[in-house]
């Protein structure tokens, strides 16, 4: 189950009731930075829109705790996601990022 704090999701799957997991982003031309505090294995997948057609998915498995990364995105469009999702689940762990349109 997950629970909803402070517009963040407490995950409680048994492995951390207590962990909260977030997930944040910025862009710059084409490069998709996140900074984020997951459990071992959760996932970040990063999406690119055009329209509200996804042109270009990326994704990264973390290692646990804090983390960040970048992903260079290809195909078109001003909108981004980065979504972070239990990884064996797939369940989101807290609210997607988004940016542009």
């Amino acid at each position: 189950d997950h629970v909803y704090q402070l517009g963040r999701c407490t995950y409680c799957g048994g492995k951390d009731p207590d962990f909260v997991s977030a997930i944040t982003g910025s862009l710059k031309d084409e490069t998709l930075r996140y900074s984020v505090t997951a459990p071992a294995g959760a996932l970040v997948v990063a999406a690119r829109y055009d329209g509200g057609r996804m042109t270009d998915v990326q994704t990264a498995a973390l290692k646990g705790g804090d983390a960040g990364g970048s992903f260079t995105m290809e195909g078109s469009g001003t909108g981004y996601k980065l979504f972070l999702l239990d990884g064996d689940t797939r369940a989101p762990l807290c609210a997607a990022w988004s940016s542009g349109a």
